[in-house]
């Protein structure tokens, strides 16, 4: 896998390579980070950087070792509520910094990248499904005695006859930006 990556980014004009791998178990992570300290020299050799994208629920001292040889560490900060949990916000600010503070613990702050979600949750009925705002919008005629409300930390929610639906917009991202920011 390792030089089918290094060949394929060598011929391509692009910047670099992005390592998306999710659902690492915790047991696994020295392997994947094995894996990046290998890799990124090779790439660097041939003048491409590396990314790579870590969750928040396998957070470690790997991420130390991720942020000493990717150019950069991809922090998703999300999923806080999801289709195996109760209804609640996809990230929640304070459970977001809290994440954020984990990875400025491990990661130099210039090799971050704080990646935040653009969609939620509809729990309906007992079950939930993966929901983005424009889905919202046009499922709102849909739904039954619907009300919106915003949370202290502008999440937006919706209520309805057998469910309920969170998900973010531009003011509940805008509300974690700005706590982001405040950390540099």
């Amino acid at each position: 896998a390792m030089e089918t990556i290094v060949k394929v980014a060598s011929g391509l004009d692009y910047e670099g390579v992005d390592i998306d791998w999710e659902g690492i178990p915790p047991d696994k992570l020295p392997l994947f980070t094995k894996f990046v300290q290998e890799l990124a020299p090779r790439l660097h050799k041939i003048g491409k950087k590396l990314s790579v994208v870590v969750e928040v629920w396998n957070a470690s001292a790997q991420w130390k070792l991720l942020g000493e040889s990717a150019d950069f560490v991809e922090i998703m900060a999300y999923p806080e509520h999801h289709i195996g949990t109760g209804p609640g916000p996809i990230a929640s600010s304070k459970w977001a910094m809290n994440h954020l503070d984990t990875a400025l613990r491990f990661v130099p702050r210039s090799r971050i990248i704080f990646c935040l979600p653009l969609f939620g949750y509809m729990w309906e009925n007992g079950r939930a499904r993966e929901m983005f705002w424009e889905n919202q919008q046009s499922e709102a005629s849909t739904m039954r005695a619907m009300k919106e409300k915003r949370d202290a930390e502008d999440i937006p929610s919706t209520h309805f006859s057998g469910g309920e639906a969170w998900y973010e917009d531009a003011h509940s991202i805008n509300y974690k930006l700005l706590a982001a920011v405040e950390k540099r």
